[in-house]
């Protein structure tokens, strides 16, 4: 659990730097010189081996886990390796998940990303990146910190930058945005 939280923390860090150059280079007057560099990110191969005996984890707000096996489980079923391991764990859940790859539940979303039918759908939604979120991406080592980070980071989920555009399906792994659903349907 440490370890995705120092990447998490790690890459909010690179994130605020970027941002922190790039305001750096615009008060300058150099924004007409900024060059669009080829980032090349290549996403690690999911990891199927579920006998593993320590399992890294992301906690949902004291609700759920999802570990790095893809399974997902209340955090009460957490056992003191990491892992999800009771009767109830699913693996690849995709059950609060939408059509368009967005999910109502941050480890539902990374279950659901971390199932290796959908490695070749996250490669392309890396690859469709902009130059600073491929940045960040880079950095994830495991296939499970990808997921991690598409669900946590992805812009798919919001409208004018500032408004999710579904309140609850806001964590999304996916190449299409979330559908807009008005506020008088909710």
């Amino acid at each position: 659990m440490r370890r995705s939280k120092a990447v998490l923390i790690l890459a909010f860090v690179i994130i605020a730097a970027i941002f922190y150059f790039d305001i750096l280079n615009s008060s300058k007057g150099n924004v007409s010189h900024v060059h669009e560099e080829h980032i090349d990110v290549t996403v690690a191969k999911p990891e199927v081996d579920s006998t593993r005996a320590h399992c890294s984890n992301v906690e949902e707000q004291g609700k759920f886990v999802a570990d790095d096996k893809g399974f997902v489980c209340d955090i009460k079923s957490l056992q003191t390796s990491g892992c999800c391991g009771t009767p109830l764990s699913e693996r690849f859940s995709c059950d609060t998940c939408r059509i368009d790859d967005c999910c109502e539940s941050y480890a539902y979303c990374i279950t659901c990303c971390s199932n290796p039918s959908k490695h070749a759908l996250l490669q392309q939604v890396v690859q469709a990146s902009d130059r600073r979120r491929k940045a960040v991406l880079g950095l994830t080592k495991t296939y499970f910190d990808t997921c991690a980070a598409v669900c946590r980071t992805t812009g798919k989920s919001v409208q004018h930058e500032n408004k999710y555009r579904d309140e609850r399906a806001k964590y999304c792994f996916g190449l299409q945005p979330a559908r807009i659903i008005p506020t008088d349907l909710k």
